[in-house]
């Protein structure tokens, strides 16, 4: 359909990988793994002449069916202003009970006064509108491969662009694309569903459209209630389950803001991407931009990415390149493609809770096999041969786990528990006896080649030793408050003292697991990534 191509990199690709290769990293994997979507907003059909929502009241409140220019300055907002715009339109009936066809007789004449300010300066053929655009291009394949778009926009341009977009085979079996404006059919098994939310004005009146659109202030606050109420429940669903990525949007919309603040309390740690539009580089201060990477972040759980037009189309290029071409991008600006977070901490600190709440991410769990019974008690009262036997079934299981780690391909995980915990319950005395033990076990005599400690970063968790041992009584683990904070101590000493660099500590006493959960992923979405260098730290520990 034009010339541009998906392959080619230059440097805006470099710079943009330079500045969010985490984000193309989780979005990437979230793709691979199908939990990834799209979203579009106003801002996405802006740039082909479509009006932004208050220059299409303007362009109505202009047409002489209406004559309400003298509204524009009177209205409490654009809802309102929608609201006073058509009753100007319907006019007073000259009955009291005007008859129910002539009311829908004008209602229908109102959508059609819509689909013409709508598309009144925008291109028609489908190559013009690809070849106006700055980034529609480098969407279409993505579309077409993702099962839900959802698009808040009215127009058809995306539907038009993928029909016009159809190889001869595809042309003799659909259309390329299925829309729906009805939230109760959102659960299709098919790809490039396009659902419009608040409604769907096709250019041409032949093809179907919704029989009304959420552009009035009565029709916003029911949508609002009908979310509030359970209506738009697989809207929610999708955006608990998928990563998405908006485009084109503000947070003005409440039904959209309510959606994903309800994400946010029921999902503590799912994250979506929100670009915000930037007309050129450094148009925003960089005060500006950290308030509201802020308060996005805490609030609808999104994280914001700052980009033009240009570097929009980089960025979408990135995320569908090929792995190898991708990985070379993100080596030459000194990122990793496969990050690896290590949660760790004390017994029953909450390692485990919050590793369910951090759904945006790959979890792997701590153990492969079912945990010996002998590790639910304190290591202080275990007898020698159990101690042994303790010992030789962790190391065991770390060799697993470390040769699993090292396999991962790339994405973003998050791993309960890191190799240097066993030290946490051995007394320092042996600590160099239990060092070279488990790197006998990491690299026995059979091995092929040796075997270094998956390095990753490490999150810390530090809590109030009572409460610990608390829980850990509860769930038949027999660790008093000594045992705890001694746990503590020995796991901030290996950690903070012997590792120091890519070590996040993480105080989590006073804190719900809603708190610990976006805490954590804050340091995983929003920091710099830096490992730490555990098997150096375990040749310490062998007085190497």
């Amino acid at each position: 359909m034009n010339k541009r191509s998906l392959t080619d990199f230059g440097e805006l690709e470099f710079s943009v990988a330079a500045r969010y290769g985490k984000a193309l990293v989780h979005l990437r994997h979230q793709r691979s793994l199908e939990r990834f979507g799209l979203v579009f907003g106003a801002g996405f059909s802006q740039p082909l002449g479509f009006p932004m929502w208050g220059q299409l009241l303007n362009r109505i409140a202009e047409n002489e069916k209406v004559a309400g220019s003298a509204f524009l300055k009177k209205a409490r907002n654009f809802t309102s202003l929608s609201q006073l715009l058509y009753e100007r339109f319907r006019g007073e009936p000259n009955e009291l009970r005007i008859e129910r066809y002539k009311e829908e007789q004008v209602k229908r004449q109102w959508i059609e006064l819509i689909r013409t300010c709508l598309y009144r300066d925008a291109p028609r053929p489908a190559k013009e509108l690809v070849g106006a655009h700055p980034y529609l291009w480098t969407l279409i394949p993505l579309i077409k491969e993702t099962q839900l778009t959802v698009n808040y926009n009215f127009d058809d341009t995306i539907e038009r662009v993928l029909e016009a977009g159809r190889d001869a085979t595809e042309r003799n079996i659909s259309r390329g694309f299925t829309t729906i404006w009805d939230s109760n059919v959102l659960n299709v098994p098919r790809t490039a569903v396009i659902y419009h939310p608040n409604g769907f004005l096709p250019i041409s009146r032949f093809d179907k459209g919704s029989d009304d659109v959420v552009f009035l202030e009565d029709s916003f606050a029911d949508q609002l209630l009908d979310s509030m109420t359970g209506h738009y429940t697989s809207l929610t669903a999708h955006y608990e389950q998928n990563t998405c990525v908006f485009i084109g949007l503000s947070l003005e919309d409440a039904t959209l803001r309510h959606l994903l603040r309800k994400n946010a309390h029921v999902r503590p740690g799912h994250f979506h991407y929100f670009v915000q539009f930037e007309s050129r580089q450094g148009a925003l201060t960089p005060e500006y931009k950290k308030a509201v990477i802020s308060a996005n972040f805490r609030t609808y759980n999104l994280v914001t990415l700052f980009l033009t037009g240009r570097e929009i189309a980089a960025f979408l290029k990135l995320l569908q390149a090929d792995p190898a071409e991708f990985s070379s991008i993100l080596h030459q600006e000194g990122h990793r493609d496969s990050l690896i977070y290590y949660v760790t901490g004390c017994v029953s600190v909450g390692k485990t809770t919050l590793i369910d709440h951090l759904r945006s991410f790959i979890g792997q769990g701590e153990w492969t096999e079912k945990v010996l019974r002998e590790m639910r008690k304190d290591p202080k009262k275990l007898s020698t041969s159990d101690e042994q036997k303790v010992n030789k079934w962790v190391a065991k299981q770390y060799r697993k786990k470390n040769d699993r780690l090292h396999s991962l391909g790339p994405g973003i995980y998050v791993i309960d528990r890191a190799f240097l915990d066993a030290f946490a319950f051995s007394r320092k005395s042996k600590w160099r006896a239990r060092a070279r033990f488990n790197r006998r076990y990491l690299n026995p005599q059979n091995a092929k080649s040796a075997h270094r400690l998956r390095s990753g970063h490490v999150i810390l968790l530090l809590g109030d030793p009572r409460e610990m041992s608390r829980r850990a009584l509860v769930q038949g683990k027999k660790f008093d408050v000594a045992a705890e904070k001694l746990q503590q101590q020995r796991l901030e000493h290996v950690y903070l003292k012997l590792v120091k660099g890519g070590v996040t500590k993480l105080t989590v006493e006073g804190l719900e697991a809603v708190d610990v959960a976006k805490e954590a992923a804050r340091i995983i979405l929003l920091r710099d990534y830096k490992e730490a260098d555990l098997d150096q730290c375990l040749k310490k520990l062998e007085g190497r």
